[in-house]
């Protein structure tokens, strides 16, 4: 686990998050692994669909059919978990096998901005899509610029969440640097999004001895290799009759982010 808990903060390549996560699953010995994985619909974010179906799924899910392995999914605008969606993807998984000894559920939960290199450094939130400029992530600029659709609002709802108004703070160039708007509010997003499904974790019980290793997590579009940020590591554990959650990782307070750079790459730490 310790691997993974070195990746909080540090920017890293796709495959290179999704093998240590396959890593630590190995680690753990679960006789049954299953998984779920939520992100934006954007065409943008296949190659982290991808990293994760190679380098974790192929290798540690049982078969669907025809060989095939195949985790549950979830894709629609800015990555938004849907209610109750995990307790499905437990019912999934809770085999026969998994009944007499545990499972281990992977809910991996990506945000994702395009982080453009240039001259000046980083650009976050814009870069050409195909033969034109293009935001990266559209449905969380949409929220930023005032969007009255439906998904724009349920974003805006889940941003205010908890009586902390983090859009506020994201538009307020005095506690978010505008440069790294885009980035925070992605990190804001995945962290937020996966606080849904902790929150059903903490409401059902499970049908077969189960642990959930939950990620939030950005991808960074690029024009070559995208890159991924793993922002924090939620471990609830309900093998037995005294569950244990345990979180280590990033915040939800976007005015509290710091960025710097290491060897042209992101490190994201917050304020003490």
């Amino acid at each position: 686990m310790e691997r993974l808990l070195d990746l909080i903060g540090l920017e890293r390549d796709v495959d290179e998050v999704a093998r240590t996560l396959y890593t630590v699953a190995v680690d753990l010995r679960a006789p049954v692994v299953g998984a779920m994985q939520v992100t934006c619909a954007d065409e943008s974010e296949r190659e982290c669909i991808d990293a994760f179906q190679s380098n974790v799924v192929e290798h540690l899910l049982p078969s669907l059919k025809f060989g095939t392995r195949s985790r549950f999914r979830l894709a629609n605008l800015g990555g938004r978990y849907e209610q109750g969606a995990v307790a499905i993807a437990e019912d999934h998984y809770s085999t026969g096998e998994a009944a007499g000894a545990f499972k281990l559920l992977v809910v991996k939960v990506n945000s994702h901005v395009c982080a453009e290199s240039t001259v000046d450094g980083r650009r976050f939130g814009r870069m050409r899509r195909y033969d034109t400029e293009s935001v990266y992530c559209g449905a969380l600029h949409a929220l930023m610029d005032g969007s009255e659709l439906p998904f724009a609002k349920e974003l805006g709802e889940l941003f205010r969440s908890g009586g902390k108004d983090r859009l506020e703070m994201l538009l307020d160039k005095t506690r978010v640097e505008p440069d790294y708007r885009s980035l925070f509010a992605a990190v804001v997003n995945a962290r937020l999004q996966v606080e849904g499904a902790v929150d059903d974790i903490r409401e059902f019980s499970p049908h077969t001895p189960t642990f959930f290793l939950l990620l939030p997590c950005v991808t960074l579009n690029r024009k070559g290799k995208d890159t991924e940020i793993v922002c924090g590591v939620w471990q609830l554990d309900r093998r037995s009759n005294e569950p244990i959650d345990v979180y280590h990782g990033l915040g939800d307070d976007p005015s509290a982010y710091r960025l710097s750079i290491d060897r042209g790459q992101i490190l994201l730490d917050e304020a003490p």
